[in-house]
């Protein structure tokens, strides 16, 4: 499971209750870090919210800070205002990205389409209307 943080209220949840847990444990990033195994780079990043929250990560952070995924995850939840919140939040977010991918795929499909030659374009119409059972060409459709 990943959440960018910055499309995702619960992601932000869950950072907000990292970022409170070690402000509670008085760890800088660094020590952290350190601590969890995680690279400086990838810590500073989730914690601004920068990169997608992965939940090893998670997992190790949480650990780190003598918490729990769980405890993190129940925290987060409880502050946007429940489970449901959340997965609201995450469905829009997983609907966002579907229609992002299917109108970068019609895109890929025009500029693949506008590079072809007549001969190749002429080929894909041929395919298209060829019946493979028949190996006969079905009338055109206007």
């Amino acid at each position: 499971m990943t959440l960018k943080t910055s499309e995702s209220k619960f992601n932000v949840a869950i950072v907000n209750e990292l970022k409170a847990l070690r402000a509670k444990r008085d760890l800088t990033v660094e020590q952290l870090a350190e601590r969890s195994g995680i690279t400086f780079g990838t810590l500073r990043n989730i914690l601004r919210g920068n990169i997608d929250v992965q939940v090893a990560d998670l997992l190790l952070i949480a650990k780190t800070l003598d918490s729990s995924v769980l405890q993190v995850i129940s925290d987060a939840f409880r502050d946007i205002g429940g489970e449901d919140v959340a997965l609201s939040d995450v469905r829009s977010i997983v609907e966002a990205r579907r229609r992002s991918g299917d109108e970068l795929a019609r895109k890929r499909q025009q500029k693949a389409a506008a590079e072809m030659s007549v001969e190749e374009l002429e080929g894909q119409r041929s395919a298209a209307t060829k019946d493979p059972e028949l190996d006969t060409d079905e009338p055109d459709v206007p």
